[in-house]
């Protein structure tokens, strides 16, 4: 055999299990500042996906009302002033409180 058919040949499987045991050394070895900071990653990148996805819910709840408004005001849509009134003050309301989530995201109390 050639040097270059050598190096051709599968790994075995004992070294390939070694491999896998190292690598499982090395990450019990990480230190407690370097396991906070990934937790600390971790939890910046959930908190994001929940903000977008509560922001796209609400941009999707405030557009399904301005539709309803128009609609309504264009005579294509008929809803009773009560309905209408609920209907924009429960809009205000929504915009009020991710105006109060994100702020106190933001500014958290120490």
């Amino acid at each position: 055999m050639t040097n270059n058919a050598r190096q051709l040949k599968p790994l075995r499987k004992g070294s390939a299990e070694r491999k896998l045991t190292y690598h499982r050394r090395e990450r019990v070895t990480k230190t407690a500042e370097e396991l906070q900071l990934e937790e600390v990653q971790t939890d910046l990148t959930l908190r994001r996906r929940v903000a977008y996805f509560l922001l796209s819910l609400f941009a999707l709840n405030a557009i399904s009302a301005l539709v309803a408004v128009y609609l309504v005001g264009f005579g294509l849509m008929v809803l009773s002033n009560a309905v209408m009134i609920s209907l924009i003050g429960e809009t205000v309301a929504h915009a009020a409180a991710m105006f109060l989530t994100v702020t106190k995201y933001l500014f958290p109390t120490k």
